[in-house]
């Protein structure tokens, strides 16, 4: 069985991924990850252009 990752960010609460150097570690919180089957989909809502 084939599973597809697919992570899901619309309902981060907190993260300082603009705030730190690059190639440092970063911190994200409440990010979701489906784990898709064969033959499933799902539908990413457009994003509205908002940052944290």
């Amino acid at each position: 069985m084939l599973l597809m990752p697919m992570l899901d960010g619309m309902g981060i609460s907190s993260t300082n991924i603009y705030e730190i150097d690059s190639g440092s570690p970063f911190t994200i919180y409440d990010l979701k990850m489906h784990l898709l089957g064969n033959r499933k989909t799902n539908i990413i809502p457009a994003f509205n252009g908002d940052v944290l």
